[in-house]
């Protein structure tokens, strides 16, 4: 009787289940087809705003109009510079020494001080040397005085001419003598070797001073250069007679000069060759000032220029996009292969890959793919 109980339980329950189960299935399906339903609502919406037709579903970018700007590629002159850092010389900068080792008696000038070439710079003790001057003019003067005496003899025909012209011998050797300490007394002062001013004054009164040691510093800014070190790579690039631009920054100013020399010689230690600039007078420049000069080392007359900022780099090389039209007469963007030839400033060079009177975009290139089409 139990197992008859039991038995009837499990019956009703399998019935009671499989009464229950198709009614959830229905309902479940009715879900997903509202669930459909409002994808597809969406869907349709995404296609209108991307402007795709019903039913395609692959949103291509193509198919949108992409507005963009436009450039028509003309001739034009290019050129290339060398923008490169160097620094002012002096060609006329001096540090002036004693020519005798001594003690500085008298220093008259000052630092900033203009001078002319010769102008007396400063004086050294020269009290040992001026006795030995005189110690050879009294010897001098009594030579002059026996050859004075023989020569009246001989005149009167007293004496002997050996004793006449060594008397006169004398008198000719200690001349001579003289004249020679004379002009060494000029190594006790210090003369300027040229028109300039004075920079330095490194010496005063009392101080002792050896032969090499820089007492002053004269400089002349009439005779202005500025030498810059110039890579190796451009050496056949750069010729004598050269037209440059050398700006100044700490004088917000820039002149026109040329380059009057170039090395023969490549630096071994850093692959450099050093070119030399005049500078015209009255720049108002210094020495060791900082100049930056713009060297033209490449020119092209009728060149192909485009921004440089409208290249763009793919495995396939660098490219632009042209803009052009497509079998329906649609403007298209066409990704173009370029080869790129020097670049300055906010234009590059194009070797190959564009002709005259093509139309170049340069304004929403950034989201384009080749065969877009595109508004202007």
């Amino acid at each position: 009787m139990k197992h008859l109980t039991v038995l009837s339980f499990f019956i009703l329950l399998l019935s009671a289940c499989s009464t229950k189960a198709p009614s959830d299935k229905t309902q479940q399906l009715a879900d997903l087809q509202a669930e459909q339903t409002k994808l597809n609502q969406q869907i349709t919406t995404l296609q209108n705003e991307l402007g795709v037709k019903a039913g395609d579903t692959s949103n291509k970018q193509s198919h949108r109009e992409t507005p963009v700007a436009l450039s028509e590629i003309k001739p034009t002159s290019f050129s290339h510079f060398l923008e490169i850092q160097g620094k002012v010389d002096a060609l006329d900068n001096i540090g002036v020494s004693t020519k005798m080792p001594g003690i500085i008696t008298a220093v008259f000038v000052v630092k900033g001080q203009q001078v002319k070439k010769g102008t007396l710079l400063a004086t050294l003790d020269d009290a040992v040397f001026q006795q030995s001057v005189q110690e050879l003019q009294n010897s001098l003067d009594f030579a002059r005085t026996i050859y004075d005496k023989q020569k009246g003899l001989w005149d009167k025909q007293i004496g002997t001419e050996v004793q006449y012209l060594q008397a006169k011998n004398q008198v000719e050797s200690l001349e001579k003598k003289l004249a020679t300490l004379n002009q060494q007394s000029e190594l006790y002062k210090v003369y300027s070797p040229l028109a300039g001013t004075v920079d330095e004054v490194n010496i005063k009164p009392g101080e002792g001073i050896a032969v090499g040691m820089p007492a002053f510093r004269v400089v002349s800014l009439s005779n202005l250069r500025v030498l810059v070190d110039i890579a190796e790579s451009y050496y056949k690039d750069i010729k004598t007679g050269d037209a440059v631009e050398v700006i100044f920054p700490d004088l917000n100013k820039s002149v026109n000069a040329s380059v009057k020399a170039k090395s023969n010689i490549i630096n071994n230690l850093n692959r450099t060759f050093q070119a030399e600039i005049r500078l015209p007078a009255n720049t108002d420049a210094r020495p060791n000032m900082i100049a930056n000069v713009k060297l033209k080392n490449y020119m092209a007359g009728n060149a192909l220029v485009v921004p440089v900022n409208v290249i763009q780099n793919s495995e396939e090389g660098d490219y632009v996009f042209v803009a052009d039209k497509d079998t329906n007469g649609n403007s298209v963007a066409h990704k173009r292969i370029v080869t790129t030839g020097k670049i300055y400033g906010s234009g590059a060079e194009i070797l190959s890959g564009l002709k005259t009177g093509e139309k170049i975009i340069t304004n929403g290139y950034q989201d384009l793919v080749n065969g877009q089409t595109i508004k202007f």
